[in-house]
């Protein structure tokens, strides 16, 4: 049996692992239009900030591949899948022909139409060749612009204030992280980066990145004709899965790559795992991208398992999130936003000591919470959501957190 994967990231790794154990003697081939080994994609920013090198990025050893007898094709990007035959055709020119095939392709980083943007000095943050730029760009000036309000964008501006930059973030709504946090836990950590000395500019977009005879970055332009000075810029509008490679006739695509418990696609032996792939909530059975690291681990040994033969079936994804600015840690995790109807909330807030905690119930389960400051055993919340919680319990844990309830 041959079981190509496409994508050498979280997904890509557990599902190879998980079909080696199980199929010692089948082939297995990974491809990856990126030219480096494994690497955490979460460790980016601590990159920037010179708090990791390299080689600690690595998820697996250098030995990994052939310890595990498989075929890496690194640089390697797949240019056309044909499920119908079988066969992957690659930017060099192979063709590769599977009898499985997991796409874990991943998204890249969406490049805005913005004038001035291919210039030097211009930068989105997905991968480690991006980082590798954005430290080059560093040694060469000392302001940056961000553009962008999300998770990605605050921890460029992290790395970069670490680096010693000064930092303009510009963002077009009113409230950073919006897509996560609510407005208090939001406001929390945005006063915590201003004393930090991050500048926030709001209801304001780049429309234009300055640059000079040499075609390289001097500032940029806002909506309202502000002019910054700066000498990189760094775009943070978010994430589209790859799935250019495929043909929509052929393989469902909403958001993502649609797939079922099992992982499988619309295609006959083709799986999908990552941030490629459009599954479903655990909470609430909707389905969605959730583009995060411990999702992704879970659906490629799933993926994997079953293109080993097995029938194992994945219970949903869960929206999470975890950051640390400057020493103040903050998790999300389930329907931490409360957004719709049929929601109870409760919370305690103590700006003055930068604390915040949240419970969301629905029909008195816990479907999600917002903890700042105090994050502690944060990993057992999240294993209640869906659990049922009575009064008195809920109050117990906005006092004392689940040391309260013995566990």
């Amino acid at each position: 049996m041959r079981h190509v994967i496409i994508g050498n990231s979280a997904a890509g790794i557990f599902a190879a692992e998980e079909i080696r154990r199980l199929k010692p003697e089948d082939k297995i081939i990974i491809l990856s239009d990126e030219k480096e080994p494994a690497y955490s994609r979460c460790l980016t920013s601590y990159y920037i900030a010179g708090k990791v090198e390299e080689e600690n990025m690595r998820i697996r050893t250098k030995n990994f591949y052939h310890d595990l007898n498989i075929e890496f094709y690194p640089g390697e990007k797949v240019m056309e899948a044909d499920v119908s035959k079988m066969f992957l055709k690659t930017s060099s020119g192979k063709v590769i022909d599977y009898d499985r095939l997991l796409v874990a392709s991943g998204a890249r980083a969406v490049q805005p139409d913005l004038d001035g943007g291919e210039g030097t000095g211009v930068f989105t943050l997905r991968t480690l060749s991006d980082a590798r730029g954005i430290v080059e760009r560093c040694k060469k000036t000392d302001r940056a612009v961000v553009a962008g309000g999300g998770l990605v964008s605050l921890k460029a501006t992290y790395g970069l204030m670490a680096r010693g930059l000064k930092v303009t973030v510009v963002i077009a709504s009113g409230q950073i992280l919006s897509q996560v946090l609510d407005d208090k836990a939001a406001g929390l950590i945005q006063k915590h980066l201003e004393k930090h000395h991050v500048e926030f500019i709001f209801g304001h977009e780049v429309m234009q990145v300055i640059l000079d005879e040499e075609h390289s970055c001097q500032g940029v332009k806002l909506d309202d004709g502000t002019e910054l000075s700066c000498g990189l810029v760094v775009i943070g509008k978010g994430v589209i899965p790859n799935t250019d490679f495929l043909n929509k006739d052929e393989v469902e695509i909403g958001q993502g790559i649609k797939v079922d418990q099992n992982l499988k696609t619309s295609a006959d032996g083709v799986y999908a795992a990552g941030d490629v792939a459009e599954s479903f909530d655990f909470f609430n059975a909707k389905s969605a991208l959730y583009a995060i690291w411990p999702n992704a681990t879970a659906q490629g040994q799933i993926a994997g398992s079953n293109m080993a033969g097995e029938k194992m079936v994945y219970e949903g994804a869960l929206s999470m999130n975890s950051m640390n600015f400057f020493g103040l840690n903050a998790i999300c995790a389930g329907e931490s936003r409360a957004r719709g109807s049929g929601f109870d909330i409760s919370f305690e807030y103590d700006p003055q000591n930068n604390y915040y905690r949240k419970f969301v119930f629905h029909q008195e389960l816990l479907a999600g919470y917002i903890l700042v400051g105090n994050v502690a055993r944060a990993g057992i919340l999240t294993g209640m959501i869906g659990q049922k919680i009575s009064p008195p319990d809920c109050a117990a844990l906005l006092k004392n957190g689940v040391a309260s309830l013995g566990i």
